[in-house]
């Protein structure tokens, strides 16, 4: 799939839609330095000006979540057509945010598949809670989450897997390098047309380390895209 490292910045709902689209006028041009392919994934609101900001820059913008129904009675929900149709070319879907409030694993199929039908690329995260690492059952937890996905994909094809362990998300704690070797080795074997992202906790100190992972094929980064020196840093 992805040449290119792919990075993704997740700003959640830390910036408004004004601060957002200030960060991508301010910071568009030396974005487009970067070699690495890079998606801006701001609030719903700023998506489809930020889709104007980047349009035909090569940064692409993703949003944060979707519905997994195409239509119909979902008062408050995000149809995946209507994403496609303001400039959005991914999608994060199961974030692990969103797991928590009760989102499972069919439904994360579910939307995956919305996605692909609406053209653009699913970023669908995986994880395992601290419970899971400690007992070390993370492979089985991992496959099982990754069943739904490969039921309705080809091996993964055309779809970015964000593995991101819970307990490692915003603590600054990241799993061992050969943790990591060992998890992202399973990865490539069960989905080796997918593109492979790492997230939980990259930043500028450790962006080089996991970087020489075998099979990552890029970054998931949250807090730390937020600010622009050290999310440049990370993407240099």
């Amino acid at each position: 799939m992805h040449k290119k490292k792919l990075f993704v910045a997740n700003w959640k709902m830390n910036m408004t839609t004004q601060e957002s689209l200030a960060w991508c006028v301010t910071h568009k041009n030396e974005l487009q330095k970067s070699s690495s392919q890079i998606v801006i994934c701001p609030s719903f609101t700023a998506l489809a000006r930020a889709g104007e900001i980047f349009k035909d820059t090569g940064i692409a913008v993703g949003a944060q979540s979707c519905c997994e129904h195409e239509k119909g009675p979902f008062t408050g929900q995000i149809a995946a057509q209507d994403l496609a149709e303001i400039g959005c070319s991914y999608v994060i879907a199961g974030h692990s945010e969103e797991r928590a409030l009760g989102v499972t694993n069919e439904i994360v199929a579910r939307k995956m598949v919305t996605i692909l039908k609406a053209g653009m690329t699913p970023i669908v995260c995986i994880g395992e809670p601290q419970t899971i690492y400690d007992a070390k059952t993370t492979t089985n937890f991992l496959t099982k989450q990754l069943a739904p996905l490969l039921a309705v994909t080809d091996q993964g094809a055309a779809l970015c897997i964000a593995y991101e362990p819970l307990w490692a998300i915003g603590s600054g704690i990241m799993p061992s390098l050969e943790t990591l070797k060992t998890i992202f080795a399973l990865l490539h074997k069960k989905a080796p047309k997918a593109t492979l992202l790492y997230g939980g906790s990259v930043n500028k100190e450790n962006i080089a380390s996991l970087q020489s992972i075998p099979y990552i094929n890029g970054f998931l980064v949250g807090g730390a895209s937020l600010n622009f020196d050290e999310f440049n840093l990370i993407i240099s």
